[in-house]
């Protein structure tokens, strides 16, 4: 009589930024078996990439010469993208012009502006003095658990010269 070993699998853990996918292996003391994924219809592959859009637990067993292991579970965590909309209190007017940019929302972790002309800031909201006239891009990156978004502005803000009076 032959007896066999009770296969036994280890699974990673992933976390994730939504719309992000993930890889997930699961890894079996004994080469040569079945994995059984508590997917419907998955059945084989030692890995899954999957994209789930909220927080979700895996199940996996192997299966070895008649033998299966215990199920093993693997957690995806998705962490929520950051909000990088953002106001300024004016976008129009002669140079030079002071230009306060604040960020719709103030709970994400790190900010970071950026202009078409080359200023660059950090926080929720900064002051930018633009000294050149013409329209500019405003991009504000937002970090948030490991998750950055971008959002720009074309030409958000319009820088004009004085006016010249001639008589």
């Amino acid at each position: 009589m032959t007896v066999n070993p009770v296969p036994t699998l280890i699974i990673n853990n992933s976390t994730i930024c939504a719309g992000n996918s993930t890889t997930i292996t699961a890894i079996p003391n004994l080469p040569g078996g079945t994995f059984y994924w508590g997917i419907p219809g998955v059945v084989g592959a030692a890995s899954q990439t999957i994209s789930p859009i909220n927080d979700t637990t895996i199940t996996v067993s192997y299966s070895l010469n008649g033998c299966s292991s215990p199920s093993v579970v693997s957690t995806i965590t998705v962490n929520p993208l950051p909000i990088a909309t953002f106001s300024a209190n004016v976008t129009q007017g002669c140079n030079p012009l002071s230009v306060t940019l604040t960020a719709d929302d103030n709970t994400n972790t790190s900010y970071s502006w950026s202009t078409s002309n080359g200023l660059n800031a950090s926080g929720s909201q900064t002051s930018l003095l633009f000294q050149m006239n013409g329209g500019f891009d405003i991009s504000l990156t937002a970090n948030l658990n490991g998750c950055s978004v971008t959002e720009t502005l074309s030409n958000y803000i319009q820088v004009d010269n004085y006016p010249i009076a001639a008589f």
